[in-house]
C-alpha cells in the first residue's frame, strides 16, 4: 500500500481551493464514496461527485479551506478546517437564499487508495453554518 505524501495533500488541498471541479476530481477514484455527515449526503462515485459540487461551487464561489491541522497514517487522511464562503446563489431549494456569509470549523476523514481518495467523509458545523446564514435562530444567550 502507498503511504499517502504529505505533497500530495497539500496539492489536493489547493485544488479545493481553486474551485476548480476538474482539479478536485482527479484526486478522487473514479468509485469513490464523499460522504457529508452532518447532512447525510452521500456521493459515489466521480460522477455524483461533480455534480454535487458543481451547485456547490455555483453557490458558495467564494468558499476557501483554511486547513489547521493534518494526521497522516499509512493510507488515511484526517484533518481540521475553517470553511469561509458567502451564498451567492440558491441552487438547492431546501437552502433559500440569504446572501449571507459564513465561517465553520469542521474536519474530515479520508483513505487514499494509489494516490488517490478513496472514501472521503466530512464532519461540519451545519448548525452554526445555518445560524450564521439566517436560516436557524441564534444561539441562546447564556445570563
Amino acid at each position: 500500500m502507498a503511504i499517502v505524501r504529505e505533497k500530495l495533500v497539500k496539492d489536493w488541498y489547493a485544488a479545493w481551493n481553486s474551485g476548480d471541479l476538474k482539479k478536485v476530481s482527479e484526486f478522487y477514484t473514479d468509485d469513490c464514496i464523499y460522504e457529508n455527515a452532518a447532512t447525510g449526503e452521500v456521493r459515489h462515485g466521480t460522477k455524483e461527485l461533480v455534480a454535487s459540487l458543481k451547485n456547490t461551487f455555483y453557490d458558495y464561489p467564494d468558499t476557501k479551506l483554511e486547513f489547521k491541522s493534518t494526521f497522516y497514517s499509512e493510507n488515511v487522511v484526517c484533518g481540521e478546517y475553517i470553511m469561509r464562503g458567502t451564498q451567492a446563489h440558491a441552487s438547492n431549494p431546501a437552502i433559500p437564499f440569504t446572501g449571507r456569509g459564513f465561517s465553520v470549523r469542521g474536519a474530515y476523514v479520508s483513505e487514499w487508495q494509489n494516490d488517490k481518495v478513496k472514501r472521503h467523509t466530512i464532519y461540519e458545523d451545519y448548525l452554526t453554518l445555518m445560524r450564521q446564514m439566517g436560516l436557524m435562530p441564534s444561539a441562546p444567550v447564556k445570563k
